[in-house]
Formats: structure tokens, sequence, C-alpha cells
């Protein structure tokens, strides 16, 4: 098969994932969700690995397995330490002079793996973004564009949910303060 064939289905695959992703988006149970991702994994994984992206399709196993770990409430600190160390040896190792960019799955799955539980949304979506911005360059260095364009997606969107919720807050405080008047009058 010619690169020109090759391209083209891993650009299929991907954005077959990718369309996984945006389905996650409908789904309510956190199981689901990560089933769902992992579905999304092996998909993304297998366009790394036909353009060439190993240590993408490597990041993207180990995040299969946290989300194994996640589903099962196992993912302790314990495992966190393991897969961290797990991640930064294989991404070294797999990454012998393919350069910065190869860098970029592993600092995005370690963002991830570090900041998933963070309570507050604009900074889970802040984070969010920033890891698909990672992928986002990592794929195009791979050629994976329909990839990357769900990547750009998802981060507009994070950027667009953040910028309603930062205007939300402070209409929340002032319904609150109102709400709390309300009551001391009727006192």
């Amino acid at each position: 098969m010619n690169s020109g064939n090759i391209e083209l289905i891993a650009n299929i695959v991907g954005l077959v994932g990718s369309l996984l992703m945006v389905l996650m988006g409908c789904l309510k149970k956190k199981k689901d969700v990560l089933l769902a991702q992992n579905g999304q994994l092996v998909l993304l994984g297998i366009s790394n690995v036909m353009m060439g992206g190993y240590i993408g399709a490597i990041v993207n196993v180990i995040a299969i397995f946290r989300n194994i770990l996640c589903s099962k409430n196992k993912l302790n600190l314990f495992w966190v330490i393991i897969i961290t160390m797990v991640t930064i040896v294989i991404g070294v190792i797999c990454n012998a002079g393919e350069g910065f960019i190869s860098y970029l799955p592993i600092i995005a799955t370690l963002i991830f793996l570090f900041f998933m539980n963070i309570k507050d949304m604009v900074k889970f979506k802040a984070m969010t973004a920033l890891v698909m911005f990672l992928w986002f360059i990592y794929d195009l260095e791979l050629h994976l564009y329909t990839t990357a364009l769900f990547d750009l997606i998802t981060v507009f969107s994070c950027l667009v949910v953040m910028y309603h919720l930062a205007h939300e807050r402070p209409n929340q405080q002032k319904k609150t303060k109102r709400r709390g008047r309300k009551k001391s009058k009727s006192k």
C-alpha cells in the first residue's frame, strides 16, 4: 500500500475515533464514558501507528489501563505513581531521536492523569483545552488532519464553556446575595 493510501486510511480511522469522542458527550455515566473513551483510544492508537506515531499509540494504551483502573475505583496514588513512571520511562526510551513533538502526548497524558479529578469545572476545562492543544500539535505533525480538527474543536468548545462558566459565577453570587437579603427581610 502506498503512503497516500495509508494516510487516508489513518485519517478515516482517526475520524471514527474522534466521532466516538463526540458521542461520549451524550453519555451520562462515568463508566460508560470511560468504556467509550477506551474505544476511541484504540482507534486513535491505530491511526497513530499507521502514521508512525508510536509514542502516541503507547500513551493511548497506558490511558486505557488508567481508565480501567478508574472505572473500578482503583486509581489511587500508588497507581498514579506507577502510571507516571511507566509513561516517562517508555516515553524516553521510545523517543530516542524523535524530537520534542514526540513528548507532547506524554506531557498531555501526565497532565490529564494528575488533574483529571479537578472539581472546579473552569479549571477542568482549562486543563482539557491544554491537553487537547498538545494533541492537536502532535496530530498535525503526523498528518492526522481529521483528528487534529476534532482536537481543535475540543479546545474551542472548552474555551467557550470556560467563558460561560466564568460569567455565570458572578451572576450566581449576585443571586445568592439577593436570596440571602430576602430571607433576612422576611424574618
